[in-house]
Parts: C-alpha cells; sequence; structure tokens
C-alpha cells in the first residue's frame, strides 16, 4: 500500500510541473516561392512537365546544408551544485548554425542548369532536408534544401 501511495505521489507532482496553456493566438503563415525574377529572363521553372518540344540537358538533384560551429554559450546554472563542493555555474555548450537562404539555393541550381545549357527545369520539387550528426559527444541535426527537377532546353520558345 506505501508503494502505491508513494507512486500516487510522484505522479501528482510531476502532473503538477506542466505548463497549462490559456490562450492560443491566431497566425497565418505563408509558404511562397517566386519564380519571377527567373522568368523574366526567360527561364522557366514548373512543378509541372513540358508538352512542348525540347532536348533533354539533364537531371538535377541538389542539396545545400549550412556549415555549423560549436561554441561557448553562456553560462548555466550546475544542476548538481552543492555548497563548498562544486561550481554553482557551468560553461554551455551549443552548435551555431549559419543561416541557410532557399532563395540563394533556388538562385543557384538556377546558375547550375544554365551553365548545362538549359532553359528550363521543370518537374520541380523542393523540401527541407535534415542531416543528423550522431555517434559524437554533441549530436546536433543540420537542417538544408534540396532541390530536384529535369533541365531541358526548349526548341519551341
Amino acid at each position: 500500500m506505501r508503494k502505491i501511495s508513494g507512486l500516487l505521489l510522484i505522479i501528482l507532482l510531476f502532473a503538477g510541473c506542466a505548463t497549462e496553456l490559456k490562450v492560443i493566438y491566431p497566425f497565418e503563415k505563408l509558404y511562397k516561392i517566386d519564380f519571377t525574377p527567373y522568368s523574366q529572363k526567360g527561364f522557366l521553372i514548373t512543378p509541372e512537365k513540358y508538352t512542348g518540344n525540347y532536348e533533354s540537358v539533364g537531371l538535377i538533384n541538389f542539396t545545400a546544408m549550412p556549415g555549423a560551429v560549436y561554441k561557448e554559450g553562456k553560462l548555466k546554472l550546475n544542476p548538481y551544485y552543492e555548497p563548498g563542493r562544486s561550481n554553482q555555474f557551468i560553461q554551455n555548450f551549443e552548435w551555431i548554425t549559419d543561416s541557410i537562404s532557399f532563395d540563394k539555393v533556388l538562385s543557384r541550381v538556377y546558375e547550375i542548369c544554365k551553365s548545362m545549357g538549359a532553359d528550363a527545369l521543370i518537374n520541380f520539387h523542393n523540401e527541407t532536408v535534415s542531416y543528423p550528426y550522431t555517434g559524437i559527444k554533441n549530436p546536433t541535426t543540420i537542417t538544408g534544401y534540396s532541390i530536384t527537377g529535369f533541365a531541358i532546353k526548349r526548341k519551341d520558345k
């Protein structure tokens, strides 16, 4: 009986630690890719197939990942602090990840397609990709972008 009452007490203590959500604010979220800068240069990017005459140039599968550096962060309170026996504060280390812009990744894919002689990228598909760095003392996951498609040169432009 003591074990059950002790277990119930522990459960009640942990249940009381949960944060109570009282308000959820409305928000809007827009995800868009603007192809206008490329269309103005005569370059077509579309998730659709191209029904006109074209010459195959090549398949594109491009992934861009940001770099990261493991650096000292702010001091944090030592959870094992005992007066006179250990440090009250410990140095916190964290991964600082470079920023990566989808617009720059798309621009890079455009440059690659143009260098191959293409004037269109059809069957365009993009997604965010994550790469985990595990099996190390300080694991992390880095997130970047992947773009795939079929580069072509349109004959009936």
